[in-house]
């Protein structure tokens, strides 16, 4: 039988040791579920979610943020979520997505007695401003509207970016390391949505023969 989760279910954010990450989770009756947060840069954080419930779960919730690119890298075993317009989003083991939303609401599920974990990127769209990628929101304009740009197996370079930022969680690595690591998985992952840069020929150079003089 399916528990429907309320806000009420999920223990207040606190912080995990002196690390910037704060960890937020469900009553251990539901099982081993919890969800760590970390802001690296204004517009730009980290979450890493890792649930096995003893139950299916339901939750219904809305998202409040500004325009905002999500890459997910599922690690292990599978979840989704239904959007209110129908929609609905995967996220199997061994693909990584991009989403672009507004704010946005719909019901997250997770299967019981099966172990999900999942490490997410959010860039808001200052962030993407600033480093040119601005352009992947334009489709975003209104509330409640998700847009999947992206789902597919994730490359060995994409799992060795997730692998560091979840060993540097586990081991409180250092905030810069955290986000050269995220920032670097931003850059790969969303280098399949750029236009290929434009190559630009080299002028040719003229060159002068010299007469050798003894």
């Amino acid at each position: 039988m399916s528990y429907r989760l309320s806000c009420s279910d999920f223990s207040t954010p606190g912080r995990l040791g002196q690390s910037g990450w704060w960890r937020s989770q469900l009553p251990t009756e539901l099982g081993r579920c919890l969800t760590d947060h970390i802001v690296l840069d204004p517009g730009l954080s980290l979450v890493y979610a890792q649930y096995q419930p003893n139950r299916d779960l339901l939750h219904a919730s809305k998202v409040e943020r500004p325009r905002s690119l999500t890459i997910t890298v599922a690690l292990e075993g599978e979840s989704s979520t239904l959007g209110v317009d129908g929609g609905r989003f995967d996220f199997i083991q061994g693909n990584s997505t991009i989403d672009a939303f507004a704010n946005v609401r719909g019901q997250r599920r997770f299967p019981a007695h099966r172990p999900v974990r999942q490490l997410r990127l959010v860039a808001e769209a200052s962030l993407l401003q600033r480093y040119g990628l601005a352009q992947l929101l334009d489709g975003i304009r209104h509330e409640d509207i998700a847009q999947r740009l992206h789902v597919g197996p994730h490359s060995a370079v994409i799992r060795h970016l997730a692998d560091t930022v979840t060993r540097l969680h586990a081991q409180g690595g250092g905030l810069l390391d955290l986000q050269i690591a995220a920032l670097g998985l931003l850059a790969e992952q969303t280098r399949c949505l750029l236009p290929a840069p434009a190559i630009t020929p080299l002028p040719r150079i003229r060159t002068r023969s010299c007469a050798l003089v003894n």
